[in-house]
């Protein structure tokens, strides 16, 4: 068993979701990107899958963090930078600049794939909008759940998924269980 100690290197500390979460970012043995909810406590994995596979310099940490905040935006939201590390506010500002730019680019190409299946989705008052994630990600208001969060929608294969019902399918699926809905609706 290896006990070498954990090289880590604190990138910054930014503060994220809705509660002003502080989060300080670490690159663990230069590969895998952890996170620590305070200075003190442990470290927890990060969930994005990329391990950082370069020399350490700014140029290399500054893509990777963007990648990282690509990641996890439309999980977490907008980061707000609260602190330096490796990288600065200036870094950071400009990292957000771009992950912005990117995702308003890719919702832009997003409305270029609308078709039948966004067009069905908003005559059910679902809200479908792209998502930024790549020109076929959208999303809509989640009919299984009243609309209280939102289901991804693929514009490529016209399915919809939702985690948090366990409910997927395609057009005719959500078709079949709106109609299902309505008709319970006008029993009751």
């Amino acid at each position: 068993m290896n006990n070498s100690p954990i090289q880590e290197l604190f990138l910054l500390e930014t503060l994220e979701t809705i509660f002003d979460a502080s989060i300080y970012l670490y690159l663990i043995d230069g590969k895998k990107l952890f996170f620590k909810t305070n200075k003190d406590g442990g470290y927890t994995e990060t969930g994005y899958k990329l391990e950082f596979n370069s020399e350490i310099n700014k140029k290399s940490i500054y893509n990777f963090i963007k990648g990282y905040f690509t990641y996890s935006i439309k999980w977490y939201g907008l980061p707000r930078f609260n602190s330096p590390g490796y990288l600065n506010q200036e870094d950071f500002e400009s990292i957000i600049l771009e992950v912005n730019k990117e995702i308003k680019d890719l919702k832009k190409e997003g409305l270029k794939t609308a078709n039948h299946f966004t067009d069905f989705l908003e005559s059910q008052s679902l809200d479908p909008r792209p998502l930024g994630d790549s020109k076929y990600s959208w999303q809509a208001n989640c009919p299984f759940s009243g609309g209280s969060h939102f289901m991804m929608i693929s514009t490529e294969t016209n399915t919809f998924g939702c985690g948090w019902c366990k409910k997927k399918g395609d057009q005719k699926a959500l078709k079949d269980y709106l109609t299902k809905k309505m008709i319970l609706c006008k029993l009751f």
